[in-house]
């Protein structure tokens, strides 16, 4: 539903789902959506499960950097555990983003490719692990407490647990295409926008 029908966040707004044992990620994981980031200030987040360096809260964090790069940061104990793309992408435009991991390797995708990134050996041990648990809610559009908002669209934002989706049969394919095919046991949150009698509504499918 990207491009047509889209969640807008104007930097103040955000959508929030109870805590729940499923966004506490295993160790193989793969986060996605497509987004639109209309402007890029301080860190905008996508979404989150804790994970808030304001309050080192034990969760995980998608978020873009002030600079425009994407970043996956993991917090563990107070440890801020953090891997983040080497380069910016163009804003006012459409495009999909994820982070996945298997165990052995985490890595960060724009539009179905692999990004060139950085992060330490002692934060990649953490990284590829479990991330631990939090009891807060998921939010999108914003950090869970009151800052580090997201400006622009989002939409089919999708949570998958047990799997690298960009391990096997997603890699190098159509990521619009591979999205669609959602009905399967690892699929643990997706949500889209879609328009009925003139209103956009969500549809989880989770």
């Amino acid at each position: 539903a990207f491009g047509a029908n889209s969640y807008y966040f104007d930097g103040g707004d955000y959508l929030t789902a109870a805590d729940n044992d499923v966004w506490d990620l295993p160790i193989t994981m793969t986060i996605e959506a497509w987004i639109n980031s209309t402007h890029v200030g301080a860190d905008n987040t996508i979404i989150c499960h804790g994970g808030d360096g304001g309050s080192d809260v034990d969760g995980w964090n998608l978020r873009l950097q002030s600079s425009g790069r994407l970043q996956f940061v993991d917090y563990k104990s107070s440890t801020v555990n953090i891997i983040y793309a080497d380069h910016e992408f163009a804003i006012s435009q459409w495009h999909h983003v994820a982070v996945s991991r298997d165990g052995t390797n985490i890595n960060l995708y724009i539009d179905g490719k692999r990004l060139e990134h950085t992060m330490t050996s002692a934060h990649k041990a953490n990284l590829i692990t479990a991330s631990a648990a939090s009891s807060l809610p998921l939010v999108i559009g914003k950090a869970h407490t009151a800052h580090w908002y997201f400006t622009g669209y989002i939409d089919s934002i999708r949570i998958s647990n047990g799997i690298d989706r960009f391990a096997n049969w997603m890699k190098g394919t159509n990521i619009k295409a591979g999205l669609n095919a959602v009905h399967h046991s690892h699929c643990k949150l997706l949500i889209t926008s879609n328009t009925f009698n003139g209103n956009t509504h969500f549809d989880d499918f989770s």
